[in-house]
């Protein structure tokens, strides 16, 4: 008798969630007049395998009733930088120079014989993976436009893009966390730049004559920035011409500096 009623008061119990305004068991999909004013959708779980093959998918789920929906990502990569910005892949340039650093891993020693306008370095080098963006390495190659670099870096060194003349953009993953002294200095046509959250210091001058360099796409919050927004003689970290923007993946409306990914690209939240 006693295992009846609570089979009983279990059913009650189900019944109330299921007819509840916005609540729902996932995979039973949305009810009459739940989330009327819009879906409270997540980001599009998680990347596949194989994104960019034809007929890949993903979903996003409304955290209030559960209803799914899906995209199919259109066939083949779509790369800004030279990075895929669906499958985070890297279309590779040949002819790089590299240099064996201790036995474990590899820095990008110069340009080498690559003539590519736009470069994109390898996470690995003879089956091991490449840590950091060395001294000089593109050092005045004023050919060099834009630059896709792999999520294995964690450096970026002295003078490496001193003087790029040419170069528009560069988006800095989030393994980065150290940019050194100089090292976009002259960067005259940098237009914008991506900093993630994780970096911990960027070199004297590393933004120096970048007169074009109006945006700073930065990963973490306005308090973070502080702590690396000036070099140890108190120069701001970038030019004081360039506006930085923090990261909120919601719209603040604060009518702050925000901005969040737009199907991978990095958007300003629009004041209100």
């Amino acid at each position: 008798m006693k295992a009846n009623k609570l089979y009983f008061l279990v059913i009650l119990l189900l019944t109330a969630l299921v007819t509840s305004s916005c609540i729902r068991l996932p995979g039973w999909g949305p009810i009459d007049g739940a989330c009327s004013e819009g879906h409270l959708f997540g980001e599009w779980e998680p990347r596949l395998s194989d994104p960019c093959a034809e007929g890949a998918a993903q979903k996003r789920t409304c955290s209030a009733c559960y209803f799914s929906e899906k995209r199919v990502v259109p066939k083949g990569h779509q790369y800004v930088d030279r990075v895929c910005m669906i499958c985070s892949a890297i279309d590779l340039s040949e002819g790089l120079r590299f240099s064996l650093r201790g036995k474990q891993s590899y820095v990008v020693l110069s340009i080498g014989t690559c003539t590519d306008a736009a470069i994109g370095i390898p996470s690995e080098y003879n089956g091991l993976p490449v840590r950091s963006i060395g001294d000089r390495s593109f050092e005045k190659c004023e050919f060099l436009r834009r630059v896709g670099i792999p999520d294995t870096v964690t450096s970026i060194g002295y003078r490496a893009f001193f003087g790029c003349s040419n170069l528009t953009s560069v988006i800095i993953p989030n393994s980065v966390t150290e940019i050194g002294s100089d090292a976009f200095r002259a960067c005259t046509n940098l237009s914008y730049i991506t900093i993630p959250a994780e970096m911990t210091r960027i070199g004297d001058s590393a933004f120096s004559n970048c007169k074009s360099l109006k945006t700073v796409y930065y990963g973490g919050t306005a308090a973070q920035w502080e702590e690396i927004a000036y070099d140890k003689w108190g120069n701001p970290s970038v030019p004081e011409h360039a506006t930085v923007y923090c990261y909120s993946e919601t719209d603040p409306g604060d009518g702050g500096n925000y901005w969040r990914y737009v199907d991978g690209v990095p958007t300003v939240w629009p004041w209100p």
